[in-house]
This record gives C-alpha cells, sequence and structure tokens, in this order.
C-alpha cells in the first residue's frame, strides 16, 4: 500500500473532500490530487502536514496494515449496519459490504481471493 492510497482512505473515513484537506493540510489541491493517486510522491514535511490534519500518526499513513477495528464499524453503520462481513479493498481504498457470490470492488472491480491481498475480508463481531 501506498501514501497516496492511505490519504484517500483517511479523507474518505473522515468525509472531506481534496479541496478541505488541502486547505486544512496547506497542501496544493492539485498536488493532493497527484499524490492520491499515486502519480506523485511526497515530501517527509508535505506528509507530517497531512498526518497534523487528519490527527493521525505518521506511522498510521505510511504503514501498509489491515483497516482499525473502529473504521470498519464506521462505515459498516453506512451501510445498514446489519452485515456481519466488510470488504476492505487496497487498491483504491474503498470500504464495501457484499452478499454477492462473486466479490468485487464496486470503485475500481478488483475482486476478492483468498490468495491475493487487494481486497480484505473482516468478520464484524458484535
Amino acid at each position: 500500500m501506498n501514501v497516496g492510497t492511505m490519504l484517500k482512505y483517511y479523507r474518505t473515513i473522515y468525509n472531506l473532500t481534496q479541496s478541505e484537506v488541502a486547505e486544512m493540510s496547506g497542501i496544493n489541491e492539485k498536488y493532493l490530487g497527484r499524490i492520491e493517486r499515486n502519480e506523485s510522491i511526497p515530501t517527509v514535511d508535505k506528509v507530517e502536514q497531512l498526518c497534523m490534519a487528519f490527527d493521525i500518526r505518521l506511522a498510521d499513513l505510511l504503514t501498509p496494515t489491515s483497516v482499525a477495528f473502529d473504521d470498519i464499524r464506521k462505515k459498516m453503520d453506512k451501510c445498514g449496519g446489519e452485515k456481519k462481513i466488510a470488504f476492505y479493498c487496497n487498491c483504491c481504498g474503498e470500504y464495501f459490504s457484499s452478499d454477492d457470490e462473486i466479490v468485487k470492488c464496486p470503485n475500481c472491480s478488483c475482486e476478492y481471493n483468498e490468495d491475493n491481498s487487494f481486497i480484505e475480508k473482516y468478520t464484524i463481531v458484535e
């Protein structure tokens, strides 16, 4: 996973636009868009500015870890709350739920497969 994908993920979690994040972080909006699309690699000082804007640790943005349980629960509530299975696409940062036999990301069409790590599957235990 890369910085751009994680930035888009956190921006989506906080329900912010690129313009809002650019203003909060003091980073040019077009540059932020290029970072999110992985067309540009930000300098360390820019990454620190973005972390401060999201109020997250540098490790949260740079470490390719699974989505935090609380984040999944928040997003699950937006999808109806009744489902016990959640999916997270590491390719585009999309969270979604699906009852389909073949699970595909609604944003980038990555397909869930237990042998790859494009999409992570989570079981929510209440």
